[in-house]
């Protein structure tokens, strides 16, 4: 993707690369393995469709987003497969230029369509932050370490942000101050205080050591977040329909779940169903496979 703008052009818009104005690149690609498959080749006219969506280049990327307004330039760039871009809570934001230019004003939508090739630029703005209370400072520390240890990418910055939050939130530990005052240069030292923070506040979590049962605790750890409401039912069985079922061959305790991502990714108006109706039905099938496990566990 090459940026070049009109300096006259649009001057209200965000414009500090990397900051408030973030280019991203949606691809499929085919990852046999976690590898992208060197065999992968034009599939007649059609083109290659790929069983792995990359953001940049990366698999389950992450951006920490510290402006209220921000300019996201999306490009499709896959050679076969359109993409309908929305987020997961299907929040309103403004679209300002497509590929024929900048609009004549923002227009205001929930979602987006592209083609292969085809570009949109939009805005929006977050949700207002607060200060977490010290129970909320204890469970972000929680979640962390989760996805640290179910290998999801987690960055030094975030480690650090969780630091200061539980420090405000009253919470205390020898070296929660030292991991809330990392500077952007210690940044490589945030793991290691982060690790030693859950130690002393007796948070460390270690997934089971067969990757197996390593997936299975991870969907287990998402459908209670699902069930609790602490994670959005759209981005949550997305999340398990990628990171484990599809990890595990499709079992059929994860198909009511994968079958909500397939319907609240897909969504229309025209189905008579409300987003929010889907929305219910996944923390109920959330639910009934957390009792499933409750009913194994008891039974055991």
């Amino acid at each position: 993707m090459f940026l070049i703008d009109d300096d006259a052009a649009s001057p209200e818009l965000p414009h500090t690369y990397g900051v408030d104005d973030i280019p991203l690149i949606a691809q499929d690609r085919r990852l046999p393995g976690g590898v992208l498959d060197p065999d992968e080749s034009m599939a007649g006219t059609t083109g290659l469709l790929g069983d792995r969506i990359l953001v940049n280049g990366t698999l389950g990327p992450y951006l920490d987003i510290t402006t209220r307004r921000v300019r996201l330039r999306m490009l499709n760039g896959s050679n076969a497969r359109a993409f309908r871009f929305h987020f997961a809570d299907r929040r309103a934001f403004e679209l300002v230029a497509t590929d024929h230019g900048p609009l004549p004003a923002p227009h205001t939508t929930d979602q987006v369509q592209l083609a292969p090739g085809e570009r949109a630029f939009f805005c929006r703005i977050p949700l207002e932050e607060t200060a977490m209370a010290r129970d909320d400072a204890l469970k972000q520390l929680s979640h962390l370490a989760r996805e640290r240890a179910f290998e999801r990418h987690v960055g030094s910055h975030r480690l650090i942000q969780s630091g200061l939050d539980a420090v405000i939130a009253g919470v205390e530990s020898p070296s929660l101050a030292m991991l809330a005052g990392l500077l952007r240069s210690e940044e490589p030292e945030a793991p290691a205080l982060f690790d030693q923070v859950l130690e002393e506040l007796g948070l460390a979590f270690h997934p089971p050591a067969a990757p197996r049962a390593a997936r299975w605790a991870m969907a287990y750890w998402i459908a209670g977040q699902i069930a609790d409401g602490s994670l959005d039912p759209a981005a949550g069985t997305h999340l398990i329909h990628v990171e484990v079922a599809y990890e595990l061959g499709r079992p059929k305790d994860l198909e009511p779940l994968v079958q909500c991502a397939h319907l609240l990714d897909a969504w229309d108006e025209s189905w008579g169903v409300t987003f929010e109706q889907l929305n219910e039905e996944a923390v109920e099938a959330a639910k009934q496979f957390l009792k499933k496990r409750s009913a194994a566990e008891a039974g055991a």
